[in-house]
């Protein structure tokens, strides 16, 4: 159950009928005939999308709910629709905002009344509206391949109450038209073939919880496949945590005791390996995504996660682990990923309407060379920076900047990064992603508070402000609601 509360602000003077001066009768008596509250609308502004209480469903709402393909097939040059990408809310009232993005591939939708589309033709595209509105433009969605190989797609949705679902879709560009296509159909858009039948199915459990530093099997993660021949490729991968298993015949390993861990052998000997898969947790409490992806003999490929929370160490007797009498071939690690590093504050703080430095927030690679494309993003705040020679901006002024140049000058540039507050109180994620030359990505968030805001004028409350007061009275004030006009008659108010 969500409790509601009522603010009223009480203020002596204001724009009407002004301040007290030699003129103002005193005592005076303001009265409240009545105070009327309207339901939430989702929006300020424009059309208005009120949510009735037929359409809720629950108490409260939940984060979106993203339907998707898996993946698709298409090919240098061609635009692909994407079918089958829509957005289910539980309280399905006010405005959404959805976030689509890939490393390769230009995003096309077709103009929709009350969807408002930034990004068509880019790599990342952003629509805001009302849900019914954002699902009839998400049926136009288009691909268009810049270059052969799997593009991940990230599909994201954020609900009026800042709630966040997240979806993604493998893009398969391969070298042929004639691989994807049939003979074009005039004015239908292309036929897409289908994914080959028999891809891997990855079984990981949601969530796991240990202490930090503990060592814990992780059960539940298993590969199953309908082509059981040939040779399949596991790669598990997390952040912080380090990843072990015991050897089993006819299993080659990769990165025993580092955070990326890959398998190859037949499909009963991998998943007999994974069965004593083990996660060693940082010293540091917190979450770190774990993924499997599994690709068998014909290229196709399957993904799963779990979400790993290191937990605070407590005083406990931990049971001794009998040793192993044979300890398991252990080859060596191999070469980090290049990677690009987001840093980005956990969190930050400010008021309603006002603008503050983002710092720290960097990219990191350990290969700096070459162009890279860093994207800010957000729902509600507005994004600024001071331009740096050698870097292109994109977006400047909107929820959504992009930045693209050598790393030294866009970490010069993230350096001037500023966040402008929207009117209204509330959460706003802020998502960095950097792609590096190679099609790297590496994704980073921040958690903007945006508080009330308040000022204290001459002795005078104004702005949004909570009094309580008990069994006291008010001479010659006025009362002011968020967003309404101020009342003033004579008398004396009272409350308890």
């Amino acid at each position: 159950m969500y409790l509601m509360y009522m603010l009223a602000n009480l203020a002596v003077g204001g724009y009407w009928p002004g301040n007290p001066n030699s003129s103002t009768v005193f005592p005076a008596t303001m009265k409240i005939d009545y105070v009327h509250a309207y339901a939430y609308p989702g929006t300020t502004g424009g059309t208005v999308y009120e949510t009735l209480p037929s359409q809720n469903i629950g108490a409260a709402a939940v984060a979106p709910t993203i339907s998707a393909p898996t993946g698709f097939q298409t090919a240098t040059g061609v635009e692909t629709h994407i079918s089958g990408v829509s957005i289910a809310a539980n309280w399905p009232g006010g405005f959404f905002t959805v976030m689509v993005s890939d490393n390769k591939g230009l995003l096309h939708t077709a103009p929709t009344t009350d969807v408002y589309a930034s990004g068509e033709g880019t790599t990342f595209l952003t629509l805001t509206g009302n849900l019914s509105a954002i699902n009839a433009s998400l049926a136009t969605l288009t691909y268009q391949g810049t270059a052969t190989g799997d593009d991940w797609m990230w599909v994201g949705a954020t609900n009026p109450q800042g709630q966040q679902g997240t979806k993604n879709i493998v893009a398969t560009d391969v070298a042929s038209i004639a691989q994807v296509i049939s003979p074009p159909v005039v004015t239908t858009l292309p036929v897409v073939t289908p994914l080959p039948a028999g891809l891997p199915i990855v079984t990981a459990p949601a969530a796991m919880t240990l202490a930090a530093g503990a060592t814990q099997a992780l059960p539940g993660i298993a590969v199953s496949s309908g082509q059981t021949g040939g040779t399949i490729v596991v790669k598990i991968s997390d952040s912080t945590g380090i990843l072990r298993t015991s050897s089993v015949a006819g299993v080659t390993e990769a990165g025993e005791g580092s955070n990326a861990l890959t398998l190859t052998g037949s499909l009963a000997a991998v998943d007999a390996e994974l069965a004593s898969l083990t996660y060693q947790a940082g010293s540091a409490a917190g979450s770190d995504w774990l993924w499997v992806s599994a690709n068998d003999a014909s290229g196709g490929q399957g993904i799963g996660h779990t979400v790993v929370t290191a937990t605070p160490p407590v005083a406990v007797t931990v049971p001794v682990v009998p040793p192993i009498v044979t300890p398991p071939v252990v080859s060596p690690p191999p070469a980090a990923p290049s990677v690009p590093v987001v840093v980005a504050p956990a969190a930050m703080s400010l008021a309603a309407g006002t603008t503050l430095a983002l710092t720290g927030v960097s990219v990191a690679s350990a290969t700096p060379g070459g162009i890279f494309s860093i994207s800010v993003s957000d729902s509600t705040g507005l994004l600024r920076t001071a331009s740096v020679a050698g870097v292109t901006e994109r977006g400047e002024g909107t929820t959504s900047l992009m930045l693209t140049g050598g790393l030294a000058a866009v970490n010069a540039e993230l350096g001037n990064l500023t966040y402008q507050a929207s009117a209204a109180p509330g959460s706003d994620w802020l998502w960095v992603s950097a792609n590096d030359p190679n099609g790297n990505q590496g994704i980073n968030h921040d958690v903007v508070t945006v508080l009330p805001a308040t000022a204290v004028v001459n002795g005078l409350l104004t702005g949004p402000q909570t009094t309580v007061l008990t069994g006291s009275s008010l001479v010659g004030a006025a009362l002011q609601v968020d967003g309404g006009r101020a009342v003033k008659n004579t008398g004396t108010l009272t409350w308890n």
